[in-house]
């Protein structure tokens, strides 16, 4: 009886086993992982072994699956452990698999590679078997084989973007007792396809929510910027955590620590998100796995990289069919893929700065007897590009030249799309003017002889391949128009302290009764409203002065009745601020602006008087740029970084800029893009009140914007 129970165990055990394939040693797994990292070069054992940094064995049910190899000058290689499936699981010529990351993410993967060998090896099917010994074979045995392939078809193109949930870009997160909330990896990721895109510019709407720890959490988009040429792509810096923590509100983040679970967003938010609040095409959509065969998933995937367009992969441990499902999302991005002979594999970019950044299978991995599949409950984000907006002209043209002097108006233009290529061309202009190319800057330039005398309408178009926008103007030629003299006789008393006038702002002393600043020129737009701001200066009691200012619209070389602009008194050296309405009609041009200031008595544009000053300046009248897209529109604003110091700071921040701001105002933004301060400028501003933290500055003037971050630090 004994050996009947002996003979069926044996009999059990040996039917046990053959339902397995056959298993991978862990030598036959080295030799794997070298060749294939080595791309089939030879080297002997000895050289090979001593490469191995280190080799885990992993274990799913009690058998061994795979195995995981470091190498030591770089690279690792997931090996699975039995031959019914392919080989190569996972790998990288550079860097290390980080064992040690806990996340989500890598749990869901590794899972996925666990069960898709147990499940492989247990069901032992014939025809899988026919696919993968050819695959092993092309490894194990080139001479005897056609050598395994491995091409590189579309390089990383995110790889130098190290970006992750903690280290110092979750300095912006909410916090309390508990610690410091991170970034959450749906908000990393989105913060590495920004990064990659260097757009936006400026955020667009406004997203509140109210957390059940942290409370209101809330961004006005519209009043936010990305300075993306002082955003790192590898250290945390304000401008990178700012954009990691203003993604997480736009997706209404649920905040929470490490200890506490971390922090998690639905990862569909983050499309609908990146299309509302980051201005990205609105054409993007999400596709689901399950509705494609392997092939077909892999050649969506491939269409956006080949375009070098990172594609935003969700992956769920359940199934996304069922909204029962639950189970964990995971976000991450891919930016480049191998081509081989074991199938393609996908370049991720996890979101951990770097670490186990590397290629993958995305295909074939059934789980749970075929219950689950955890590729098949994944997808993707296609079409993940911005909105193709139109470039900006940023220079102001010279509108006057004389008869046979050279003219050169050097262009710019600036373009919200930063990877856009902007091509410029002359669509109206006389034989005299020429666009030239050098260097990368386009200049309009020619000498006009004495039968190009008079008005010529100039059309400059910029495009970027898909949107244009066009720069309309009018060059004068010709000689100078002779305007009428004016001063005051006696400047001992009082002078004009300040003129300011769209782009220009002039602060002088008392310039000998006449001062002629025409070479300082004021561009501003037909039919636009502008603030124009004057004030006065005294030696030392203040008197009632009088102020006119005129310009000549029609260019006719003299200040007529209807083009006094300005007609008002003061008694004191406070800025005079008067809103001027330029025609819609008016003619574009150079021409001639008259600031007079005379005490006691109304002046007339052509007289001197005893008390007074007169400043004469140039305004350049110009017609709005005009912008064709199909997609979308974007401020003319131009963003100039601030000099602040010291910074951090206590007490005092100081402004410096580029330019003199007299008719300027401020405002200063916390984290949460909560305005918590805002006045008039001010070369000093005192921030005592201020909470310790991380804030933000803007100032407006004009069309002019200017923004930098300061530390409010303790005492």
């Amino acid at each position: 009886m004994i050996k009947k129970i002996t003979l069926f165990t044996m009999v059990l055990l040996f039917c046990f086993k053959s339902a397995f394939a056959d298993p991978i040693n862990k030598k036959t797994a080295l030799l794997v992982a070298n060749k294939w990292i080595n791309k089939n070069q030879q080297k002997n054992a000895k050289s090979a072994q001593e490469n191995v940094a280190s080799i885990k064995e992993v274990y799913y049910e009690n058998s061994l699956v795979y195995y995981l190899i470091n190498f030591n000058s770089g690279g690792f290689v997931i090996v699975s452990a039995d031959d019914a499936t392919k080989p190569i699981l996972g790998y990288s010529d550079k860097g290390t698999f980080d064992t040690s990351l806990n996340t989500p993410q890598m749990k869901g993967l590794l899972n996925a590679y666990k069960s898709f060998v147990y499940e492989s090896a247990k069901a032992q099917k014939v025809n899988r078997k026919k696919v993968t010994k050819s695959a092993w074979n092309k490894i194990l045995n080139p001479s005897k084989n056609k050598s395994q392939k491995r091409t590189t078809t579309i390089a990383p193109f995110m790889d130098d973007i190290l970006y992750t949930q903690s280290s110092g870009f979750e300095r912006f997160c909410p916090s309390d007792n508990d610690g410091q909330a991170i970034v959450g990896c749906v908000a990393t990721a989105m913060s590495q396809v920004m990064r990659y895109w260097e757009f936006p510019s400026t955020g667009r709407g406004q997203t509140s929510y109210n957390h059940r720890k942290y409370g209101n959490l809330s961004v006005n988009f519209e009043e936010q910027t990305y300075d993306w040429s002082n955003m790192s792509k590898t250290r945390a810096d304000n401008e990178n955590a700012k954009l990691s923590y203003h993604a997480g509100v736009a997706v209404k983040m649920n905040y929470g620590t490490s200890a506490n679970g971390g922090s998690g967003a639905y990862t569909s938010n983050a499309l609908s998100a990146l299309k509302r609040n980051f201005k990205y095409n609105s054409g993007a959509s999400m596709v689901y796995r399950y509705r494609y065969s392997d092939q077909e998933w892999n050649t969506l995937i491939k269409e956006q990289l080949n375009e070098k367009r990172p594609v935003l992969y969700s992956g769920r441990s359940k199934n996304l069919q069922d909204p029962n499902a639950g189970g964990a999302g995971h976000l991450f991005a891919l930016d480049g893929y191998d081509t081989t002979d074991q199938g393609d594999f996908f370049h991720i970019n996890w979101g951990w700065a770097g670490r186990s950044n590397g290629y993958f299978y995305l295909t074939e991995m059934v789980t749970h007897g075929g219950k689950y599949n955890w590729i098949d409950n994944n997808a993707v984000m296609l079409n993940l590009y911005p909105t193709n907006l139109a470039p900006v002209f940023k220079s102001e043209p010279i509108t006057f030249i004389d008869i046979d002097k050279p003219y050169q108006y050097e262009i710019t233009t600036i373009d919200e799309n930063k990877k856009d290529i902007i091509k410029i061309s002359l669509k109206n202009a006389p034989s005299w003017l020429n666009l030239t190319l050098k260097n990368n800057v386009y200049t309009l330039e020619g000498t006009p002889s004495n039968a190009n005398s008079g008005e010529a309408k100039i059309t400059l178009e910029a495009t970027d391949g898909t949107n244009t926008t066009t720069q309309i103007f009018t060059i004068t030629v010709g000689k100078n128009k002779s305007y009428c003299e004016s001063k005051g006789n006696r400047i001992k008393y009082e002078w004009i302290d300040l003129v300011s006038f769209g782009d220009l702002t002039n602060t002088t002393g008392a310039n000998g009764g006449y001062a002629d600043f025409t070479n300082q020129v004021a561009t501003i737009t037909a039919g636009s409203t502008n603030d124009l701001t004057i004030s006065a200066a005294f030696s030392g009691s203040s008197y009632k002065e009088y102020f006119s200012v005129w310009i000549d619209y029609n260019q006719n070389g003299s200040f007529e009745d209807n083009e006094r602009v300005v007609n008002t008194s003061t008694t004191n050296n406070t800025n005079i601020v008067t809103s001027i309405k330029v025609p819609g009609d008016v003619k574009l041009g150079s021409t001639r602006m008259r600031v007079s200031m005379k005490y006691k008595y109304t002046q007339t544009p052509c007289e001197s008087f005893d008390d007074g000053e007169v400043e004469d300046y140039t305004v350049n009248i110009v017609q709005t740029s005009a912008r064709k897209s199909n997609k979308n529109t974007a401020s003319n604003s131009v963003l100039i970084d601030l000099q602040l110091y010291p910074n951090p700071t206590s007490k005092t921040l100081n402004i410096r800029t580029d330019k003199v701001l007299k008719n300027a105002h401020y405002k200063i933004i916390d984290a949460n893009g909560k305005t918590v301060d805002e006045n008039s400028f001010s070369p000093s501003i005192n921030i005592e009140n201020l909470k310790t933290g991380v804030y933000f500055i803007k100032m407006f003037d004009k069309n002019i914007k200017y923004s930098k971050s300061f530390i409010k630090s303790r005492e």
